[in-house]
């Protein structure tokens, strides 16, 4: 039974037809000289045919190692030719990035909006972006992501937990405001997200009023329904006031992909570091 032959096995041959040996074709392709002859013998058993005779130390193609050699040659051709289509449209495709509201609102607007190409924005909190990387709906996403099998990132910035209350609340003249004394508030949280999860650990809040997105939240406390804990890059409404909080972690933002991904959305990227990425990291 003949196997197909393998596109390394045709590339060695080719190698050797256009440099007239195995050593040369050995170094041109970065490979020891016993690899590219047991590509060449492999792709010989394969096809069933002799593809070179010797004469002395050189190398002499047959009619058949002629024809390989021309058809290898073709197939490199070829490939490089669909990589330079594939890689041009890929270039034109829209960058799709997967980030949460408060992120988009907070952090991401200045790199956007120098950002020359195509984006298509996915909505979603930190596990939906990361089922859109880890499927394949995106190529970026800005969350709080730590280390995980599968995905690599790239920090960007740490956001401190603040309490956020209207002007006349009586800790509003505070500098910073301990957790512990928290406990009687009546509490507008995010329904899932690490800020919900770490006051949950540490406080377990009196929750009056559950929502989506930062600007709900606020929206909420400025009508004096309760305080909120958010990070500290959200804007305040007008007659709210922020202040920070001790007793909860800082929580970091990354830009995140997933490991082995074709590399789109570099400009993107480079865009929200430059512009997003804490001075000293």
């Amino acid at each position: 039974m003949q196997i197909a032959p393998h596109p390394d096995w045709l590339r060695s041959f080719a190698k050797v037809a256009e440099r007239g040996g195995f050593t040369a074709a050995a170094e041109s392709l970065s490979l020891s000289q016993p690899a590219v002859h047991a590509h060449v013998k492999k792709l010989s058993e394969a096809l069933g045919v002799t593809l070179y005779k010797r004469n002395g130390s050189a190398i002499v193609l047959t009619e058949s190692g002629r024809v390989v050699a021309a058809y290898a040659n073709d197939q490199e051709q070829r490939t490089s030719a669909l990589r330079a289509q594939l890689a041009e449209r890929v270039e034109h495709e829209p960058v799709v990035l997967a980030t949460g509201e408060g992120a988009l609102l907070y952090l991401l607007g200045p790199a956007l909006k120098r950002f020359d190409g195509r984006v298509r924005l996915l909505l979603r909190n930190a596990e939906g972006c990361r089922d859109a990387l880890q499927t394949g709906a995106a190529h970026l996403a800005v969350y709080p992501e730590r280390r995980r099998p599968g995905l690599t990132r790239r920090r960007l910035t740490a956001t401190r937990p603040v309490l956020a209350m209207r002007r006349e609340h009586p800790f509003a003249n505070r500098e910073r405001i301990r957790l512990e004394t928290l406990g009687d508030e009546a509490f507008i949280v995010p329904t899932r997200g690490p800020l919900r999860a770490q006051l949950d650990a540490r406080l377990t809040p009196r929750v009056r009023v559950e929502a989506s997105g930062w600007p709900t939240i606020l929206h909420l406390v400025s009508l004096g329904l309760g305080v909120a804990v958010v990070n500290d890059f959200c804007r305040m409404p007008r007659g709210v006031i922020a202040r920070p909080i001790i007793g909860l972690p800082a929580v970091e933002y990354s830009l995140v992909r997933r490991s082995g991904a074709p590399t789109h959305g570099e400009t993107l990227a480079e865009k929200i570091v430059s512009q997003v990425s804490d001075p000293l990291d």
